[in-house]
């Protein structure tokens, strides 16, 4: 069962670190409209996101995929520590291990990017899709 429990928290942590991936790749969309529809379908997935992250952190003092992981790393007999997983996951890139201080006022720093990002998209994509539809309706 063990070998169960490590493949269901390599799955966790993989889908984390896509997630991250897709959030901090995607941000250069909530200012870029090039492709209206695209932008806006990211800025839905930035909002979930961070919705999801700020409310974990609140209830949980970390990310819920954090500690659903280490939980089932724990099931597995891999001892995980106590670490965030954007700890681990730059320790295993970049081979630096950022404090968790760090970790968090990064994140937050991101979280209000992502923010005002989101806002901004918003505003620019519906006042475009307003232009486009009061158009139609005076023809």
């Amino acid at each position: 069962m063990d070998a169960g429990y490590r493949l269901l928290a390599m799955g966790v942590d993989a889908l984390h670190l896509g997630a991250m991936l897709a959030w901090g790749l995607g941000l250069p969309l909530l200012v870029w409209h090039g492709r209206p529809a695209l932008s806006r379908l990211y800025m839905w997935y930035a909002v979930v996101f961070v919705v999801v992250t700020v409310l974990s952190q609140q209830l949980l003092g970390e990310c819920v995929l954090t500690t659903l992981a280490r939980s089932l790393w724990n099931a597995a007999g891999v001892q995980r520590g106590s670490a965030p997983f954007t700890s681990i996951a730059v320790n295993t890139v970049a081979g630096i291990s950022p404090s968790s201080r760090t970790v968090v006022l990064l994140w937050e720093a991101a979280v209000l990017l992502t923010s005002l990002g989101s806002l901004w998209c918003w505003s620019r994509t519906r006042s475009r899709r307003g232009g486009v539809q009061r158009d139609i309706a005076l023809h």
